[in-house]
């Protein structure tokens, strides 16, 4: 089997993790194989954004133009969990944590950054003044969803290395944070696949997982289709900061996130029903699209030698706006079905500074459950 490690900074055309997605220029002239991303028809609407999940009604939808039934919303965000991944030891200025805490321990976001919160008040600072620094625990998230009371349904990229510390907090039906579990197994449709780093092979990679927890009782949830062309979809999870302007959001409608439950509505651009995977087109790190075969060749990146091939199959691309954190969120149809596993995007647009001219990349969900079922379960150390 070919293996190899492509560096994937990703700081531009992509990024994988739970730290989201970003995105840079596309190559000027991609390879034949390369098929170039659906463009927006422009009578689709855009819904900007990310709201409050327990704000959404029918009045909410109707106001905006989205064709979506609030009680299919309603029904999805009780299975809907956030995955806090503790990342290491930190350090920073005192004024820099000062921010942090501002921005993430305020009364109406704190019961969702509790971990971090705890870790910022009791920071350890050496040295004096400008000199002073601080070490604190840093705590990152994905997003995820309930498939049933005991498999939760995330992106892989946010399961690698996953360790003691790691758990899963539950929504409560007001959008309080409910039980915390702690994930004991895992299923993963792609290997050593992280921020930086994301290996390769001739075997078909999934952006997709499974952790498994102790029972919740809860049945199982369907899962759909794809939409076609057009139709509405929407995406749950715990976006983080952003740094789009205060007129803009203001323009808009919404409000600043930080790790707190959300909804991001959009439209299937590209079905992809000619089973395309994501893939390096011109061996250029920054360069990802869906191509009929991925281009496989050495090339030498940061002096790192590295190999190209598809970073996920099955993808579907969408128009709903996302930011770090929403790794791993589901993706529903307008029914409530579950259609999709949040993965990254590619796009000319920093998704961090602007909606613009990106498209969302998701993970089919019937063919990311099959292939799942059929891997070995990894118990996770405790």
């Amino acid at each position: 089997m070919v293996r190899a490690r492509v560096l994937a900074a990703l700081g531009a055309a992509l990024v994988l993790g739970a730290c989201g997605p970003a995105s840079s220029p596309p190559p000027e002239s991609p390879p034949p194989p390369a098929a170039a991303p659906a463009a927006r028809a422009s009578a689709e609407p855009e819904w900007e954004g990310f709201y409050d999940v327990t704000a959404v009604d029918d009045a909410w939808l109707a106001a905006r133009g989205i064709p979506l039934d609030a009680s299919a919303l309603g029904r999805a965000r009780v299975r809907l969990g956030k995955l806090i991944l503790p990342s290491g030891e930190r350090e920073a200025s005192p004024a820099e944590l000062d921010a942090l805490e501002a921005r993430y321990c305020s009364p109406g976001v704190r019961p969702w950054n509790e971990a971090l919160c705890a870790s910022l008040a009791s920071r350890a600072c050496e040295g004096e003044g400008e000199e002073e620094r601080c070490r604190y625990a840093h705590f990152g998230n994905c997003s995820g969803f309930f498939l049933d009371g005991a498999r939760f349904v995330t992106a892989a990229h946010c399961v690698h290395g996953l360790g003691p510390g790691a758990r899963i907090v539950r929504m409560n039906e007001d959008g309080s944070p409910g039980a915390s579990l702690e994930p004991h197994g895992v299923r993963a449709g792609k290997e050593d696949f992280d921020h930086h780093w994301v290996a390769v092979d001739e075997e078909a990679p999934f952006d997709a997982a499974i952790l498994s927890v102790d029972d919740q009782g809860l049945p199982a949830w369907e899962v759909g289709p794809v939409p076609a062309r057009g139709e509405p979809v929407f995406l749950l999870g715990f976006p983080r900061a952003e740094r789009r302007s205060a007129e803009r959001r203001r323009a808009v409608g919404y409000e600043l996130v930080f790790g707190t439950p959300s909804v991001s509505f959009g439209r299937v651009l590209d079905r992809n029903e000619a089973r395309a995977p994501l893939c390096n087109v011109d061996g250029d790190q920054e360069h990802w699209g869906l191509a009929a075969e991925c281009p496989v060749g050495d090339v030498v990146l940061q002096g790192e030698a590295t190999w190209r091939g598809p970073l996920t199959m099955h993808p579907f691309l969408t128009s709903y706006d996302t930011v770090n954190g929403f790794s791993g969120g589901p993706v529903f149809d307008a029914h409530g079905r579950l259609v999709g596993v949040n993965s990254t995007l590619v796009g000319t647009t920093d998704p961090q500074d602007a909606y613009g001219d990106h498209r969302s990349v998701a993970v089919v969900a019937e063919a990311a459950l099959s292939r799942l079922a059929s891997t070995v379960e990894r118990p996770l150390a405790r």
